[in-house]
């Protein structure tokens, strides 16, 4: 393509002439130019103030929220939306001015030295394409260049950071009102009579109590409530049997199963001392826990109605009616005896329970998921005679405890001689029995199978000596329970006088869980009513932290930009396509190079005008002021041509620019 041809592209009809430019005269060339002069500066210190003036808006904007309540949804959206578009905003102003920095030092690089065109490219796409900044060339030579080029694309991380800053928190307002709250009315317990069992209802609390150890869950009273509530109510306190009362513990131990040489085959019992034997036409053996009666006969009876046999005369005690027995025929008598509610032994430990009157001060937090009951703690306060409804209702809420615990457990063992195993075809048989308890359904079973697998043991080898030492025994129909260790952790290494004690408390705060035995309106006391909110929660830190960082390399890019933008002679640059048709055409002279590089045709298609040659890639050019070279001499001299300006300047190749 000859350069006449490439002339003949600007002379269209919309192109003015040469005379027409001149037509306007300096006034208006000087008005451009000085229109020009301004906007560079303009654009870089504007954009950065108009930045940091969002920063500062968003900032004020979420200290105004910090604290509030979030309002509804859609307002909450609304306002989240708004924090999101204060920190675009802001980052868009900021890169503006970064860019506008770039521009301003990618035309000095181009003044001050030649650069291969492919690195120009690095230079123009750096802004748009972050695949430019890979450009070795560009890295090494044009260092304060890649480091605008970075702030601008590091800088939308500051839009990312900031929206979150705003952020919304559960808080929780509270309120102390005096309100009427449930306790137990131990005064209404159905009180039975003879011939009647206790209450259904009261049996399946003691049977859910005792076996897991735990308080059922307590349904929330107030909703979003706490409050402490202090209420009397029974529990029993076990220790060891004093003298008098351990030799009665141990006549009856021994008359429940008798013995096997000097090993009591008994293994558990316990019973409530005092209770009235109806229709047996026989007094008790004492009257008093301070008398003693070790002869078994007076307690056969007792022990073949109230703790092996299958009578329900002994089930529970019955404070309307009876008491302790005062030796009268039907074992009518005075009152209940709460300092002898229980007398057990296991093994070789004995305890007397006795059923005390004890202050309860109770945590109920009905924001817990699973029970209202928080917490408690307790205070024994003695004994107690059961004259009134509510001691007497002390006594009946204890009651189904007790008759789980009641009762016996014991070896009925048969051991044959060779002689006799031959003659009679006997079988040795050691066979486990238990008897109006429900011991080996609580949290105690593993207690108890743990000592009944010692006792067996003992029985079995004392009754295979005495037998002759022949092991004749074929095995036991009812083997003693093997010991569970998931029964064993339910214990978590108390005493077994702990667990009842613990029992019996969790029994009496079991009582919260049913209606039926609630007074509603008897207490009144101080409820914290707490309700939860949404609040904003605004990180000040955070986002200031953040802007500080982008306006911070906002101002260091401004300021270079401005320090190049003198050096440049306070040109406004840009990167703009009129830019680029200026600082190209005036160097008629570059087509040459594009000529040189780039075919017309490669095989047999025209080539993509657009795409340029390798070739031309690597040609070296600067911005600067045209010259040109007159005859053999080497003679140069500003270029000029008709009706042009003197000192043009474009882009041009080491000898064409200066």
């Amino acid at each position: 393509m000859a350069p006449s041809d490439t002339n003949q592209a600007f002379l269209t009809k919309e192109t003015p002439t040469r005379d027409e430019n001149h037509s306007h005269g300096p006034t208006n060339r000087f008005l451009h130019r000085w229109r020009s002069s301004w906007q560079a500066p303009t654009t870089m210190v504007g954009l950065l103030c108009l930045g940091g003036a969002l920063a500062l808006g968003h900032h004020f904007f979420y200290r105004s929220l910090q604290g509030t309540r979030t309002p509804d949804n859609y307002s909450q959206q609304l306002n989240t939306a708004y924090g999101t578009a204060f920190a675009f905003l802001a980052k868009a102003s900021l890169i503006g001015a970064i860019s506008s920095a770039y521009t301003q030092h990618m035309w000095f690089d181009f003044r001050t030295k030649f650069t291969k065109i492919s690195t120009i490219d690095s230079k123009f796409t750096a802004l748009s394409n972050i695949f430019s900044l890979l450009d070795p060339q560009f890295l090494w030579k044009s260092k304060i260049g890649v480091i605008l080029a970075l702030f601008s694309w590091l800088l939308p991380l500051a839009a990312i950071v900031t929206p979150a800053t705003l952020s919304v928190r559960t808080t929780q307002s509270s309120n102390i009102t005096m309100l009427p709250v449930p306790k137990a009315d131990f005064a209404s317990f159905p009180v039975p009579v003879a011939g009647n069992a206790l209450n259904p209802s009261l049996d399946r609390l003691s049977r859910l109590v005792s076996s897991g150890m735990q308080i059922p869950p307590v349904s929330a009273f107030i909703p979003d409530a706490t409050y402490s509530l202090e209420f009397l109510g029974p529990s029993l306190r076990c220790s060891t049997a004093a003298n008098n009362v351990l030799k009665n513990i141990d006549t009856v131990f021994d008359t429940i199963g008798n013995k096997t040489g000097s090993q009591p085959n008994a293994v558990y019992m316990a019973f409530s001392p005092f209770t009235p034997v109806t229709y047996s036409g026989r007094a008790w053996p004492i009257d008093d826990p301070g008398q003693v009666s070790e002869n078994s006969k007076d307690w056969k009876t007792f022990v073949s109605l109230c703790l092996t046999g299958s009578s329900t005369v002994c089930s529970f005690i019955q404070p309307a009616i009876y008491g302790r027995p005062d030796n009268s025929t039907v074992g009518q008598g005075k009152t209940i005896d709460t300092a002898n509610a229980l007398w057990l032994r296991l093994g070789d430990e004995r305890l007397a329970c006795s059923i005390q009157r004890t202050q309860f001060n109770v945590q109920f937090d009905s924001r817990n998921p699973f029970s209202a009951l928080k917490s408690y703690s307790y205070a024994h306060q003695g004994t107690f005679d059961a004259t009134s409804n509510e001691t007497r209702g002390y006594v009946v809420a204890t009651q189904p405890l007790l008759n789980i615990l009641s009762g016996a457990t014991w070896f009925i063992p048969r051991f044959c001689s060779l002689s006799q195993a031959q003659m009679t075809k006997c079988t040795s048989d050691i066979s486990y029995r238990t008897s109006r308890t429900a011991i080996h359904e609580t949290a105690l079973t593993a207690f108890v199978s743990s000592k009944a697998n010692e006792t067996y043991q003992e029985i079995l080898n004392i009754g295979l000596k005495e037998s002759g030492g022949v092991n004749s025994v074929m095995g036991s129909s009812s083997p003693p329970p093997e010991v569970d260790m998931l029964d064993l952790k339910l214990s978590r290494n108390l005493t077994i006088g702990a667990i009842i004690e613990e029992m019996s408390r969790n029994m009496t705060l079991s009582y919260f869980t049913d209606a039926r035995y609630l007074s509603f309106n008897s207490t009144t006391v101080s409820v914290t009513t707490t309700k939860s909110f949404n609040v904003y929660v605004y990180n000040v830190r955070n986002l200031v932290l953040a802007y500080a960082i982008a306006v911070g390399a906002s101002l260091l890019a401004v300021l270079a930009g401005m320090y190049v933008y003198i050096l440049n002679g306070r040109i406004n640059t840009t990167s703009t396509f009129s830019t680029i048709l200026c600082a190209t055409v005036q160097n008629r002279r570059l087509i040459d190079i594009v000529e040189r590089a780039a075919p017309l045709y490669a095989f047999g298609k025209k080539a993509n005008s657009l795409l340029a040659a390798p070739e031309m890639l690597e040609a070296r050019l600067k911005y600067g002021r045209l010259i040109e070279q007159h005859g053999g001499g080497g003679q140069r001299r500003e270029y000029e041509e008709a009706g042009g300006f003197r000192g043009a300047e474009a882009f041009g190749a080491p000898d064409q620019v200066l």
